[in-house]
C-alpha cells in the first residue's frame, strides 16, 4: 500500500504479552456500530502522522512512537468493539519500525533493532496477524507476525520479498505479496508458509496486493505488466483473470468477499509519455464479479486519486483512498471527505 519501503523496493516479551492482552486505550471513543473507519496519515509541516478517522472524529496514532519523524496507518481490522491498525513509523535516523495500534495503544513489532514495516492486518478471535517486511542480511523479506511473534516467509526469488496482504480461515494463514528475482519482481502468495508464484515468464513485473479466502477458493488481486501496460488481475486458485485489456493501465489493490460476490478496488493510471513507466495521475476504479462498475463515470477521472482498501457491509461497498490530497472514502460510488487537505486514506473497516 502506502509504505515507502514497498515503493522503493530487543522487543521484550513482557511488553508483547502486555500489548496483545490489553483492551481499550484510555481516552479512545466507543466504536459505533455501522460506522466507517479509515486509516492513513495526516501531513503536517515537517512530518506525517498515522491517523484513524471514524464516527465524525479523527485520532492521531502517536502512542509508543519515540523520536518519530514519519508514521502511517495502513491496514485496518475491526473485531467487536476493537479497532486494529497496522503501519510503521520512521525514526530520526531513517529506520522504519512496524507497528500495531489497538484502540490507539501502539506496539512495535520485532525483532528488536531491525528495520520493519507492517502493511496489512487480520484478526481472528484473540489472535492478531500482521503482514509486512523485515530487513535481514541487507534484504527485505516478507514476514508475518502472530501475536507479535515474527515468521520470515520463504523467498524463492532470492533477492528480497514483501508481504502486502493477509487473511486467515480456520487454521490456514494466507499471505499475498511479491518476490524479487534476478530479472524481475513477481506476484506470489504463501499458504501456511509455502510460497507459490502467480505470474508466468512473460510478465515483466507483477505484484499481489490483496487476498481473500472462501472455502477451498483463494482469491488474490494485483496486477501484471507484460507489453508495457499494467493489467489489473484476479487470480482464482492461481489462475489469472484479467480485469481489463492492454489498452488501459490498471492495477487492483484490494478485495472483499460478500457471499458469492467478489468486490475488487483498484486504480486506473494515466501515463504521460507512451512507453515509459511515468504515472501522471490516477483514478478510482472497482469491479464486482470481474465487471467494471461505472466505466464512463467522469468524476473518477477528474482529479488525481489513489485507491486503498475495500470493505463490504450488507449491500454497501466502501473504498478508502485519497482525492484531491484529502483522505476520503466512497460508499456505493458516493464520495465522503473525512479530512482536510494534506491527508491520505489507506485502510478501511466497518464496525459490526
Amino acid at each position: 500500500m502506502f509504505s515507502k519501503l514497498n515503493i522503493y523496493l530487543g522487543i521484550i516479551f513482557a511488553f508483547v504479552f502486555t500489548f496483545f492482552g490489553c483492551k481499550k486505550h484510555p481516552g479512545t471513543e466507543t466504536v459505533k456500530s455501522g460506522a466507517v473507519y479509515v486509516s492513513g496519515g495526516t501531513m503536517q509541516s515537517t512530518t506525517t502522522i498515522a491517523t484513524v478517522w471514524g464516527n465524525g472524529a479523527s485520532s492521531e496514532l502517536t502512542n509508543n512512537t519515540p523520536s518519530s519523524i514519519y508514521s502511517v496507518g495502513q491496514g485496518m481490522a475491526i473485531s467487536g468493539s476493537d479497532i486494529y491498525t497496522a503501519g510503521y513509523y520512521e525514526t530520526a535516523n531513517g529506520d522504519e519500525v512496524a507497528m500495531v495500534w489497538e484502540n490507539g495503544a501502539g506496539m512495535a513489532l520485532g525483532p528488536g533493532g531491525s528495520v520493519t514495516a507492517a502493511n496489512a492486518i487480520a484478526v481472528q478471535g484473540s489472535d492478531i496477524y500482521v503482514a509486512g517486511i523485515a530487513l535481514s542480511n541487507s534484504l527485505y523479506h516478507a514476514t508475518y507476525w502472530l501475536n507479535g511473534q515474527a515468521t520470515t516467509l520463504p523467498d524463492q526469488g532470492g533477492y528480497g520479498s514483501s508481504a502486502t496482504a493477509i487473511t486467515v480461515q480456520g487454521s490456514d494463514v494466507y499471505v499475498a505479496g511479491w518476490s524479487n528475482t534476478q530479472n524481475s519482481v513477481q506476484a506470489v502468495y504463501w499458504v501456511n508458509g509455502t510460497e507459490y508464484f502467480l505470474s508466468d515468464s512473460n510478465a515483466v513485473y507483477s505484484s499481489a496486493t490483496g487476498i481473500a479466502a472462501n472455502g477451498t477458493n483463494i482469491y488474490i488481486v494485483g496486477w501484471e505488466q507484460k507489453s508495457g501496460a499494467s493489467t489489473a488481475t484476479c487470480w482464482l486458485n492461481g489462475a489469472p483473470q484479467y480485469l481489463s485489456d492492454s489498452t488501459i493501465n490498471t492495477r487492483a489493490s484490494s478485495i472483499a468477499l460478500n457471499g458469492n460476490d467478489v468486490c475488487i478496488a483498484g486504480t486506473g493510471l494515466i501515463i504521460k509519455v507512451a512507453g515509459l513507466s511515468y504515472i501522471d495521475s490516477s483514478y478510482l476504479i472497482y469491479w464486482k464479479n470481474n465487471i467494471l462498475q461505472d466505466p464512463n463515470d467522469s468524476l473518477h477521472k477528474s482529479a488525481n486519486m489513489t485507491t486503498g482498501a475495500i470493505a463490504v457491509s450488507g449491500d454497501n461497498i466502501y473504498i478508502a483512498g485519497t482525492y484531491n490530497n484529502c483522505a476520503v472514502y466512497w460508499k456505493n460510488d458516493q464520495l465522503s471527505q473525512i479530512s482536510n487537505s494534506g491527508s491520505f486514506g489507506d485502510g478501511i473497516g466497518i464496525a459490526p
